[in-house]
């Protein structure tokens, strides 16, 4: 079931590399559906210049919208280290998770605990990282 077009995400400002160009096969980051379907298929996570950045870990869903918002991903040799992103932006793309940063920007994000949970004040701190590397102040 293919969603409507006003659902669909935008990348505010940053264009959509040629191979993640919105069509039939991408699909918006709404919803539990999507995303569960990523977490059973281990997906790989990539970023907008379609690096491979790591493997989809956690999925952490707005409680107030039921929307996910951040995943977690496994970086590094053996998946050893494990980021939040923010999904902002984001499309699934070939089965695939895009995210709208590059590898660098999500390993600089600060420190969040997966297995806690996200509280409010970490994910206070994810948004206003994330904001600011769409301002382009931290890049």
């Amino acid at each position: 079931m293919r969603e409507p077009a006003a659902l669909r995400p935008t990348r505010q400002g940053l264009p959509f590399p040629a191979w993640g160009k919105p069509s039939g096969e991408d699909t918006a980051m709404r919803g539990h559906g999507y995303l569960n379907a990523l977490k059973n298929a281990k997906s790989n996570v990539y970023g907008p210049a379609r690096e491979k950045i790591g493997t989809l870990g956690n999925i952490f869903m707005d409680v107030r919208s039921g929307d996910a918002d951040f995943v977690s991903v496994h970086v590094g040799l053996f998946g050893s280290e494990e980021h939040m992103v923010s999904l902002a932006g984001a499309v699934m793309t070939d089965g695939h998770l895009q995210v709208r940063y590059p590898k660098d920007v999500i390993r600089n994000a600060p420190h969040v605990d997966p297995l806690a949970g996200l509280v409010d004040e970490a994910k206070d701190m994810l948004e206003k990282y994330y904001a600011a590397m769409d301002s382009g102040s931290g890049r």
